[in-house]
């Protein structure tokens, strides 16, 4: 179904003519999520309260996208929200929880299961893990998760990350949470988003069958540049060993992004399957030494990668362009995709001489676009510029 025809005159009309039509608008409903349709954020022990006893009006299907977000910040809010699940959660096909409502463990583990067991039809799960207080770790640092997770048989997009922040200082270790989930669903998923950090301690490597899209998050943890560079290197090594037999899209990205040799032996890994590349602020900088020193067998060739994107602060930097021909040979479109929020300037239009050489090194290059925010704030939609062979 078209998205222009998601407008909400035509989709009452459409519900109400038969059930086959009704299910056709509902799936394409929850696959477009139109925005003028209300999200139901339940982050407040008022409103949770009031939806719960229905003190409040809430006209129609509250749960129309087949999708709810609970960010429970206290005890009182998540045994509430709860109650939500029970009564709904088998409408949901898309299901976000924060679970920022406990300093120990045990609660949140507890939490996390019971949810799930309210979600029999959930097919994308994000789960966003909270920080805990120095005078807990002791505690996390001991936790072990013995615990069984529901079977999600519809689930096949996961998305695990710990709340925002650059630098993250009391994190759980991956072994509490994010290991035991991945574990559980790993040969079902198609779609993965995860910080690399979930693998910096596996002892047994994961096995993503069906996995065809992968995100690596690269956050930044406390310290020096030289051992947040020390970290990274061993969780990419680490990654070298997961299987994901049919990935066709692969994104790296994060405020922690280092691109070094292990971050080409990674793609390398995947190369005889992926179609789409996403790379975050390459930043050569102090380790060109480090990629320069490769050896040859490392620049082998992507037959089937069509579309790489870059950073829009990539735009004319030719350092890792003599690299990328040898391995992109049939390359097709080159996206720069800028900082979210932030509109595309003249001064970020690459000149003349900048498209003559993507379009030379990439024989095969039809399309050279640069994606960012419309200039007009009011609008907030995303604007295209497109540069053709």
């Amino acid at each position: 179904m078209k998205r222009e025809l998601l407008t909400p005159q035509s989709i009452l009309r459409c519900r109400l003519v038969d059930k086959s039509t009704k299910a056709g608008v509902d799936n394409a409903i929850v696959e477009i999520q139109p925005k003028w349709i209300r999200k139901h954020v339940f982050s407040s022990t008022d409103y949770i309260s009031r939806f719960v006893n229905r003190t409040c009006e809430f006209r129609g299907n509250p749960f129309l996208k087949r999708c709810c977000e609970i960010r429970a910040s206290g005890e009182t809010d998540h045994r509430m929200s709860m109650e939500i699940l029970h009564r709904y959660g088998h409408e949901l096909q898309r299901f976000i929880l924060e679970m920022c409502f406990s300093f120990h463990p045990e609660p949140i583990k507890e939490g996390l299961i019971r949810a799930l067991h309210f979600l029999p039809n959930v097919q994308c799960l994000e789960i966003l893990i909270p920080e805990h207080d120095p005078e807990y770790d002791v505690i996390w640092s001991n936790f072990k998760f013995y615990a069984h997770f529901p079977t999600l048989v519809h689930l096949k997009e996961l998305n695990v990350q710990y709340t925002d922040g650059e630098f993250l200082d009391f994190l759980p270790p991956p072994g509490s949470f994010v290991v035991p989930l991945l574990r559980a669903y790993e040969r079902q998923l198609t779609k993965l988003t995860v910080g690399i950090f979930a693998f910096y301690d596996m002892w047994e490597p994961f096995h993503f069958i069906n996995l065809t899209s992968l995100k690596l998050v690269f956050d930044r943890r406390p310290g020096t540049e030289k051992e947040h560079k020390y970290r990274v290197r061993k969780v990419l090594v680490m990654i070298l060993q997961i299987e994901c037999p049919k990935l066709e899209y692969l994104e790296m990205c994060g405020p922690g992004f280092l691109f070094t040799h292990q971050t080409f032996s990674v793609m390398d890994k995947f190369r005889r399957t992926l179609v789409q590349l996403h790379l975050e602020n390459i930043s050569v900088g102090d380790y060109k030494e480090d990629i320069y020193q490769m050896h040859p067998i490392f620049f082998q060739r992507f037959s089937k990668l069509t579309r790489l994107t870059l950073s829009g602060k990539d735009i004319g930097r030719r350092e890792l362009l003599h690299f990328f021909r040898v391995m992109f040979v049939n390359l097709q479109e080159l996206r720069f995709q800028f900082d979210e929020g932030l509109p595309i300037g003249e001064d970020d239009l690459p000149d003349e001489d900048a498209k003559s050489v993507y379009f030379s090194v990439f024989p095969q290059l039809k399309r050279v676009i640069l994606l960012g925010r419309e200039d007009d704030e009011e609008s907030g939609g995303e604007k295209e510029i497109v540069f053709i062979r």
